[in-house]
């Protein structure tokens, strides 16, 4: 940017501030109230709901709020209400960081699938909050960004939703989806219009966390010989398709010659527990003959972060680490430095491979707090920080069309 070799990193809050209809993306501190919405009810106390599946993925999960309730002796009066437990969670001061980590820290069967229902939820929110990936669903600051950046510039991503992505296939002409995510690309399902081509990329973009849009096969051994990831774009992502395909439901046939009735599609067979649970996740199918499943490539919010040890970390570290002595210029937005993720920052921004003359800016609405400051300092380790500007709408907003 600028004539600057420039890498930005974008933490929640470059995503927070999106406001898409009446769809939001939540920060970590508010997600457990954002997962109330939409509120959902029994019509009778006596109906039975074991969860409920949106387009997005598992919206409520019966199990999970059983377990929660149990887990934290919560009361509700109202039968009811199926969602409104996540504002007694709230309440608690609890945040999806450390929720997360009371849910993993049971390793029972239960504990197991209360932490999948949980990731699940989380996920469809996302996808929720990234509306159906349009270009009127664009976010305008993301867009800012991607209209500026220059070849040899790159982000770094730590949120799991996609709109810095969909802002780089609408806005930069030097992003394509094949060659931009720094890890190697299998194939691309959605809508990438003049992006579908093998073309290298000038710009880049790392999504250290992964990503609702970046998959991965399920099964370790399938995963560790690829080593590659499928990317799902715009309208790439149809949960109620993968249904019908698993049961066995085709397109209805019809004689509309004859005036005849349309046929109405009948199941093959029962979808599966685990199918239902995969489904749930957004997981998707692909292959002709042999299919086989994918699911997010997904670092999930515990301190102990396991994922970095896989194989897609592993690579985006390496390229990282060869790319950080060469910039001119990083820029923080949004990012609030939590304390879960301090080891992990110390192992991607290592400080002896960061030139002294980059220079760095931190954009983000805790500025002016001191010991904001500092943990900003402990992994950029240098004074001459620039906090000058909190707002990072603001910061968009300056930037040329």
């Amino acid at each position: 940017m600028k004539g600057k070799r420039t890498l930005f990193v974008l933490g929640a809050g470059a995503s927070a501030c999106h406001e898409n209809k009446d769809r939001k993306i939540p920060t970590q501190n508010d997600i457990l109230n954002s997962f109330v919405f939409p509120k959902l009810s029994r019509s009778s106390p006596k109906m039975i709901i074991g969860g409920l599946v949106t387009g997005n993925g598992l919206t409520h999960s019966t199990f999970l709020s059983d377990y929660l309730a149990s887990k934290y002796k919560l009361e509700q009066n109202d039968e009811n209400m199926l969602t409104e437990y996540w504002e007694m969670l709230a309440k608690r001061k609890l945040n999806l960081e450390t929720l997360y980590d009371e849910l993993e820290a049971d390793a029972s069967k239960e504990g197991l699938q209360a932490r999948n229902d949980f990731i699940a939820i989380l996920m469809a929110k996302i996808r929720s909050g990234v509306g159906d990936r349009s270009q009127d669903d664009l976010c305008k600051n993301n867009l800012k960004i991607a209209r500026n950046l220059e070849p040899l510039d790159y982000v770094i991503t730590f949120n799991w939703d996609t709109l810095i992505d969909d802002a780089l296939l609408y806005g930069c002409p030097f992003w394509y989806p094949y060659t931009g995510y720094g890890t190697k690309i299998a194939g691309l399902q959605g809508e990438f219009f003049n992006k579908k081509y093998h073309i290298d990329s000038l710009v880049h973009i790392y999504h250290i966390h992964g990503s609702i849009g970046l998959y991965e096969p399920i099964d370790e051994e399938i995963r560790n010989r690829l080593k590659t990831a499928l990317v799902v774009g715009p309208k790439g992502l149809c949960i109620m398709y993968e249904l019908c395909e698993l049961i066995g439901i085709k397109k209805p046939k019809s004689n509309k010659k004859n005036g005849e009735d349309i046929e109405q599609p009948k199941p093959a067979r029962n979808i599966t527990a685990e199918e239902q649970a995969l489904l749930d996740r957004g997981c998707i199918r692909i292959g002709e003959e042999k299919k086989i499943w994918l699911q997010p490539i997904f670092v999930t919010p515990s301190k102990a972060k396991r994922e970095y040890n896989n194989w897609y970390v592993t690579a985006l570290k390496k390229i990282i680490y060869t790319r950080l002595p060469f910039i001119e210029r990083i820029i923080i937005a949004g990012y609030s430095f939590p304390p879960s993720d301090y080891d992990h920052l110390k192992s991607i921004f290592i400080d002896e491979i960061i030139s002294d003359e980059t220079e760095i800016m931190c954009i983000n609405l805790e500025n002016k707090d001191q010991n904001y400051q500092e943990k900003v300092k402990q992994i950029f380790k240098r004074e001459s920080i620039d906090f000058s500007i909190s707002d990072f709408k603001e910061y968009c907003n300056n930037l040329p069309l």
